[in-house]
């Protein structure tokens, strides 16, 4: 008992006394605006590049998956995979684990949300003063190999911004 005490003690003591004045435990700081837009134009850049390589690997799997799956066998395993699914689904619902998981997976997302923030606040304050320039140049060339590889549609947008990177 005297061990759980301690513990509990221990936790309160970590939990109460912050970190370090900028990141106390009850509220985070807020991220630099510009940062986060950055973050968010680097993102979408990155995505609409990896766009164009999932609908070709869609196409191509659908080319030579589309006679497997219109045979007999392929139309039996559909079948097997239709009733296990169907049998999943029922067991999730009756065991009420979906809804666990649907917790679980809600306190993620706001987790892995300030997770984000704290890691953008870090590196505006810590980091960028230092390797900005560096973490720069490296998106620059990334993007010039990247420009080569996955160019971005022109339906999105032909030319990049250039300061969309997390450097200055």
């Amino acid at each position: 008992m005297s061990m759980k005490l301690a513990l509990l003690l221990a936790l309160q003591v970590c939990v109460s006394l912050p970190v370090d004045a900028h990141f106390s435990l009850g509220k985070l700081p807020k991220p630099d605006p510009e940062l986060e837009k950055k973050q968010i134009e680097l993102l979408t850049e990155l995505l609409q590049r990896l766009e164009p390589g999932f609908k070709l690997l869609e196409d191509t799997l659908e080319l030579y998956l589309t006679p497997v799956t219109e045979s007999h066998l392929g139309q039996e395993a559909r079948k097997l995979m239709e009733n296990l699914t169907k049998l999943g689904e029922d067991l999730l619902a009756e065991t009420g684990v979906r809804d666990y998981i649907l917790v679980m997976a809600i306190q993620s997302m706001f987790l892995l949300e300030k997770v984000d923030q704290v890691a953008l606040v870090v590196y505006g304050d810590y980091i960028r003063p230092w390797a900005g320039p560096y973490i720069e140049q490296s998106i620059g060339k990334i993007r010039t190999v990247l420009d080569t590889v996955m160019p971005v549609p022109e339906q999105y947008h032909p030319n990049p911004s250039p300061s969309a990177s997390l450097g200055n």
